[in-house]
């Protein structure tokens, strides 16, 4: 697997979370293990797939670092923005409406994805498409 694709799991719900930096890695993950295509045609994408042989959801989010963000906050910007709609398809399949969950979960993913990001960013992978 690439070092620029991240997968975990929160052990609490049915949902793998998959987050992948650039397109190549967004394109390479859907190829080889959802055997489908799909392509980013802005700065991010939050996509939902399921998996036919286990049936088990795949939240796929996607961030490409582009230089036309003004600086890193406006890129942790559209991390954010990706990381809510992860959050709003979780919440929709299983049917929760409760405003503390979505805060925990979105807490949660954030903590995972930003580490794993700023590991990337600090060794020299800042702009990738």
């Amino acid at each position: 697997m690439s070092k620029n694709i991240k997968i975990f799991k929160t052990g609490l719900i049915p949902t793998k979370f998959v987050f992948t930096y650039g397109v190549k890695a967004y394109s390479k993950y859907l190829k080889s293990e959802l055997d489908t295509e799909d392509e980013i045609n802005s700065a991010g994408c939050t996509s939902v797939y399921l998996d036919n042989t286990t049936g088990v959801h795949s939240i796929v989010i996607a961030v490409v670092k582009s230089r036309r963000f003004e600086n890193d906050l406006a890129f942790k910007s559209i991390i954010m923005h990706e990381i809510s709609h992860a959050t709003t398809y979780a919440m929709e399949r299983m049917r929760i409406k409760d405003d503390e969950f979505r805060s925990y979960l979105l807490q949660w993913l954030y903590k995972e994805i930003m580490p794993f990001i700023e590991k990337l960013t600090t060794k020299g992978i800042k702009w990738v498409r």
